[in-house]
């Protein structure tokens, strides 16, 4: 028998509802929207961050954000036929990605540290 649209919806909610009953599932979806703001706020102002502390023109500091961004999606291409490949379990994706975030969050603090000296302006 052929599903309705209806049909499609009702399993929809249905779904969702029980998604949402999984505290792991709704804690990881909210780590990943925060993360997710976080960053895109992030990538939204690296072209200035890198103009104000390197001193670099806005046409080269733009170009750091190119780079970042092929790596990024070379990084989630790679993760996912990892995944396809191995199979792994679910408590060691979320390991994987809490030591990864864990990770992120260092190398952001660490990087932040990093500048040109300060001009002395007379």
């Amino acid at each position: 028998a052929s599903k309705t649209g209806m049909d499609y919806i009702r399993d929809t909610r249905m779904c969702a509802a029980r998604l949402m009953k999984n505290k792991i599932y709704v804690f990881n979806l909210l780590s990943a929207v925060t993360a997710l703001l976080a960053f895109v706020g992030f990538g939204t102002f690296i072209p200035k961050y890198f103009e104000y502390h390197f001193r670099q023109k806005a046409t080269s500091s733009g170009l750091s954000s190119l780079g970042s961004s092929i790596f990024t999606g070379l990084g989630i291409i790679i993760s996912g036929q990892a995944i396809g490949k191995f199979k792994f379990k679910a408590k060691t994706l979320a390991a994987w990605s809490m030591f990864i975030g864990f990770l992120a969050v260092l190398t952001l603090v660490a990087v932040s540290f990093i500048a040109c000296p300060k001009l002395e302006v007379y």
